[in-house]
């Protein structure tokens, strides 16, 4: 798959999930005094089950841009709290799944 077929594919994704979840009224998503918590992608859970690093997609609330953006962060479920973290636009999604890429070819 190329990289804009990639991205053309998760920016479909992504406004699908951001209507979505515009009319739903889940209270269950995260959200504090910087960002929201549109959609929860993937978790990978911590073998002790404290922690997880969650992969999701996420509105900055002091971001003037409406489109949502690719967040990979740890989260401690113990405290309900979210931790260090790297965010993504959409415009790095295919940067990344390159890097990615070169990544795993090196491996091989």
């Amino acid at each position: 798959m190329a990289k804009k077929d990639v991205f053309d594919d998760f920016l479909k994704y992504s406004s699908n999930t951001l209507a979505e979840n515009t009319n739903s009224n889940d209270d269950s998503m995260f959200q504090n005094d910087f960002f929201e918590v549109i959609k929860i992608l993937h978790e990978f859970k911590s073998p002790n089950g404290n922690y997880s690093k969650r992969v999701q997609l996420v509105s900055w609330k002091k971001k003037r841009n409406s489109s949502p953006d690719l967040d990979i962060r740890n989260f401690s479920i113990k405290d309900n709290k979210y931790l260090k973290g790297i965010t993504l636009s959409l415009s790095d999604i295919p940067i990344l799944i390159k890097v990615l890429q070169d990544i795993l070819k090196i491996k091989d």
